[in-house]
């Protein structure tokens, strides 16, 4: 991945919280998951909800 050389204005990377191959995984994680699969759980739980 391309890293632009600070994460946040004004701080350089290595003084950042997480390291960058921590962040890498999360976001490897994160953009697997299917949230297509997660709506129609959420569509169905709510469905079966009485008010």
């Amino acid at each position: 991945m391309n890293y632009p050389s600070e994460y946040y204005s004004g701080v350089p990377y290595e003084e950042c919280i997480l390291p960058r191959d921590l962040i890498d995984a999360f976001i490897d994680r994160v953009s697997s998951i299917d949230l297509e699969k997660y709506i129609g759980k959420i569509q169905k739980i709510k469905s079966n909800v009485k008010p």
